[in-house]
C-alpha cells in the first residue's frame, strides 16, 4: 500500500487530506511543519510514494522542503505535489514544475487530487 506524507500546518486541511487519502486506500503520515517533515524524510526506511506539501509552512517553505527532500537518494522516485492558496503566474508554475508533479490551489479539488495519486494496487 503506497504511503503519502502530508505536510500542512492547517489542521482542517490536514484532516481533510488524511480522510480522503485513507478512504482511497493509502497509508498516511502527517507533519505540521517542514522540520518534522524533514525528520521523517531523512529516515532511509521511510519511502513515501508521494509528498503533498503546503507552499507556506510556519518554518520553511514547501518549495525549500521539496528541494531538500529531493536531494535524498532514497526518495528519488517520490513524487511531490504543492498545494497553495496563492495564484501563481505561468512563469512561477513552470519554474516549480521542476520540483512538483502537480500544483493544486486551495480549496483543494478532491477529484483532481485523486487523479494525481499513484495507484494503490488494491
Amino acid at each position: 500500500m503506497p504511503t503519502v506524507l502530508i505536510v500542512e500546518d492547517n489542521q482542517l486541511n490536514q484532516h481533510l487530506l488524511t480522510d480522503v487519502l485513507l478512504s482511497a486506500g493509502y497509508q498516511v503520515l502527517s507533519a505540521c511543519n517542514g522540520k518534522t517533515a524533514l525528520h521523517h524524510l531523512k529516515n532511509k526506511a521511510f519511502k513515501p510514494s508521494l509528498v503533498i506539501t503546503d507552499k507556506n509552512l510556519p518554518d520553511i517553505s514547501g518549495i525549500l522542503l521539496a528541494q531538500k527532500g529531493q536531494k535524498l537518494l532514497h526518495l528519488k522516485h517520490t513524487d511531490w505535489i504543492l498545494i497553495t492558496g496563492e495564484t501563481l503566474t505561468l512563469k512561477e508554475q513552470k519554474a516549480l514544475s521542476r520540483y512538483f508533479k502537480k500544483i493544486l490551489l486551495k480549496p483543494i479539488d478532491i477529484p483532481l487530487l485523486l487523479d494525481c495519486l499513484p495507484p494503490t494496487h488494491r
